[in-house]
């Protein structure tokens, strides 16, 4: 395993440096306060049609209806004709306050729905511009990051629920259901990530280091093959005891012969 890593190394081609936000900046405690806001925002509730305030799905009908036929007298569901007395009743129940808190209501849903694009957008890791020993780290920073942001989703899906019912029964308080916040899990996410594109950057700048290191690791291994598949360090061992025998005999041999002259 060692030997296909040095040998990957060797094969990396330089890389650019990776650029990265210094941070992540979120919007879920502004959602949050606003919706609060929005939900316990009182309006008054003089003028009101009764039928529709305890219905919300008529309420609803006719608030798209009125708004189908504000340049009609006939209607074009029971083809009557719309009395301007009834038109006042409508006007007066979908009144200034009531469309200027719907509108409201509409506008941070739409806030909401842009932070969530915001945060699958985060969730983009490009591969490609990293070395290839950085990439099993991505993968598991990836689908971490995919669970907490769709965690974080969930939670402003739970705020729009809410909005909604409110815009559906308008002149209804309702009570802010506090979802769980995730920050504070996406936030440390978004360092391991910087992190790891400041190892790729680190990196980038060593590589010639990393591969003259590789290389050297590499010769040396082709070395030590070499010498075990030639059984160098025996040989060694043999030729030792051979040249101790060789100046035994040598000694045997001068022995022998000084007492020959003798």
């Amino acid at each position: 395993s060692e030997i296909q890593e040095y040998e990957r190394i060797l094969h990396e081609q330089e890389k650019a440096l990776v650029t990265f936000k210094s941070e992540l900046t979120l919007s879920f405690d502004s959602l949050l306060l606003n919706s609060k806001e929005l939900l316990t925002r009182q309006i008054g509730t003089s003028n009101k049609i009764k039928e529709l305030l305890h219905n919300s799905a008529l309420n609803e009908w006719v608030r798209k209806g009125a708004e189908l036929h504000s340049e009609r007298k006939i209607c074009t569901f029971c083809n009557n004709s719309i009395s301007d007395e009834r038109w006042k009743e409508i006007n007066d129940h979908f009144d200034e306050e009531s469309k200027k808190l719907g509108q409201d209501i509409d506008k941070y849903i739409h806030l909401m729905e842009e932070e969530q694009r915001t945060i699958q957008s985060e969730q983009t890791i490009d591969k490609a511009l990293f070395y290839s020993n950085f990439h099993a780290q991505l993968d598991l920073l990836r689908t971490k990051i995919s669970l907490e942001s769709q965690k974080y989703n969930n939670q402003i899906d739970k705020l729009k629920e809410q909005l909604n019912a409110r815009k559906q029964q308008i002149t209804m308080i309702f009570k802010l259901d506090e979802p769980e916040d995730h920050q504070k899990a996406l936030h440390e996410l978004f360092k391991e990530y910087q992190n790891i594109c400041k190892s790729q950057n680190q990196y980038t700048e060593k590589l010639e280091q990393e591969q003259k290191s590789a290389k050297e690791k590499l010769r040396l291994h082709e070395v030590f093959v070499f010498c075990s598949t030639i059984e160098y360090s025996s040989t060694l061992t043999q030729i030792d005891k051979l040249k101790t025998n060789k100046e035994d005999a040598e000694k045997e041999y001068d022995d022998t012969e000084k007492l020959i002259k003798t």
